[in-house]
Parts: C-alpha cells; sequence; structure tokens
C-alpha cells in the first residue's frame, strides 16, 4: 500500500527489498541512499539493524541529525528486537530500546491479536482521525487487531504516546 504513494506528483517513494531467508545475504543497500540531501525522510519496515553496515547506519543517523525525517514501523524485527539499541539511531529514537538482538523475539514483543486503542491525545491528532470526532473511537474499535505488537517506552515526558 505504501507504493501506491508514488501516484502523487508530491511525493517520490523509493522502494529498497530487503531479502529474507537464505538469500538475506544477498541484499545490498546503495549508499548513495544515504548521502547528504538524497531524501527527506527514511521509513524503515520491519528489518534488523544487521542489514545495513555500520557506516551505512551511520550515515543515516547523520542524514537525521541533520534533519531528514526517521520512521521506523512496527516488526517482529524492528526496535530493540531488530537490534537497534546497539546502533547510532538509538539516540534518535523517542523511545527507549532494550537490551536485545536479532533473531527472535525480544521482552518488548507482544504476540496474538493486539487492538489497535487510541489514547484520548491520540484522538485528537490528525493522523488518528479516521472519521468525525463524535464517531472516531467507535470506528477505530471496528478495525481488525493487528497480529502483534511492541512494547514501547517513552524516554522522556515530551514524547507523545498516541496509541
Amino acid at each position: 500500500y505504501l507504493r501506491m504513494v508514488n501516484g502523487s506528483d508530491k511525493i517520490q517513494l523509493d522502494w529498497i527489498e530487503i531479502r529474507r531467508g537464505k538469500f538475506r545475504s544477498q541484499t545490498r543497500i546503495p549508499p548513495t541512499l544515504f548521502e547528504r540531501g538524497a531524501y527527506d525522510v527514511y521509513l524503515l519496515g520491519d528489518l534488523p539493524a544487521e542489514v545495513f553496515t555500520p557506516a551505512l547506519l551511520q550515515q543515516l543517523a547523520d542524514r537525521v541529525q541533520e534533519g531528514a525525517g526517521l520512521l521506523m514501523l512496527g516488526g517482529l524485527e524492528n526496535y530493540a528486537a531488530g537490534g537497534y539499541g546497539a546502533t547510532p539511531l538509538a539516540d534518535l529514537l523517542p523511545v527507549q530500546l532494550t537490551p536485545g538482538g536479532a533473531g527472535g523475539p525480544a521482552a518488548d514483543q507482544v504476540t496474538g491479536p493486539q487492538p489497535m486503542v487510541p489514547t484520548e491525545r491520540g484522538l485528537q491528532r490528525y493522523v488518528m482521525q479516521l472519521t468525525t470526532a463524535d464517531q472516531n473511537r467507535a470506528r477505530w474499535q471496528t478495525l481488525a487487531p493487528l497480529v502483534g505488537a511492541t512494547k514501547l517506552t517513552p524516554k522522556n515526558d515530551l514524547v507523545e504516546v498516541w496509541a
């Protein structure tokens, strides 16, 4: 669904496929992705830190410190479970990363159906608006649950929890 964003003339999305299983070692992430000014936002899907070289992780952290956006989606191989707690990105994320590593779920992984339940603050935020304000909470309750989740702990009081 994210690739459909390319239908807009205002957004360009470049998709880099990360191989899994026995072909995982064949994944090559082009260093040009992390050159200064190459992208405004980096969106990381469900992939472990080990698919990046240490140099690429540092370049990504440098771009974010210079003002590029970073969005890390959930998954079984992201955040602490993906080994990001030992990378330069750990300090840039608004959540605490518990020790973990690629290769299996960490203590912060929850398996089984998980409903997405917005907080009061979340219901007020634009990106969490699915319908009119008076029907928004009820609409969220109609959505199918997620197949799992990652427990995230804010680093400080400036972090807003939306769900």
